[in-house]
C-alpha cells in the first residue's frame, strides 16, 4: 500500500509518514491541512518555546488556541507570545494581576503565515513553574 502524499513526518504505522505520533515543536503538512500540538510544556519562570518551525513555499492560514494547562497561581502573569522572523506580532495577556486582569482563557486566533517565515510560539508566567500548551490547525495555500 502507497503512502497518502502531502508530507508530514510524524512517523506512524509502516508505510504511512502522515499519522500523529505525539506533541512536537513542529508543523505537520497532510495535503491542504497543517496542524501542530505542543503537549503540555512548563515554564521554569521564563518563556518556554511551545512551537517554533519555518513555513515552507506555501502561505498558511492558522487558528492560534493557546491554553494555561495548570491552575493558574495567585498574583500571577501569564502570557503567550507569537514571533516571526524574530519579531514579536502578538503578545496575549491571560492574566495581569498588578491592572486589575483576572484568569481567563484563551481565544482562539486567526493568524497568516508568510512563505519561508520562522515562527515561534511562547507562554509565560511570572513565577514559574506553570504549565502551557498550543494547538495550531490550518489551510495550507499553495
Amino acid at each position: 500500500m502507497a503512502a497518502p502524499s502531502g508530507g508530514g513526518g510524524g512517523g506512524g504505522p509502516v508505510g504511512f509518514s502522515n499519522s500523529f505520533t505525539g506533541p512536537a515543536q513542529a508543523i505537520e503538512i497532510v495535503g491542504d491541512f497543517c496542524y501542530g500540538y505542543s503537549g503540555i510544556v512548563t515554564s521554569v519562570s521564563s518563556a518556554a518555546t511551545l512551537l517554533e518551525f519555518t513555513s515552507g513555499n506555501h502561505t498558511i492560514d492558522a487558528t492560534v488556541l493557546f491554553e494555561l494547562a495548570s491552575e493558574p497561581g495567585s498574583g500571577t502573569t501569564y502570557w503567550f507570545d507569537i514571533e516571526m522572523n524574530d519579531q514579536a506580532i502578538v503578545r496575549q495577556i491571560l492574566m495581569d494581576p498588578a491592572n486589575g486582569k483576572q484568569p481567563s482563557d484563551s481565544d482562539n486566533m486567526h493568524i497568516i503565515i508568510p512563505p519561508y517565515t520562522k515562527c515561534k510560539f511562547a507562554g509565560y508566567a511570572g513565577s514559574g513553574d506553570e504549565q502551557f500548551c498550543v494547538i495550531l490547525r490550518g489551510t495550507v495555500h499553495r
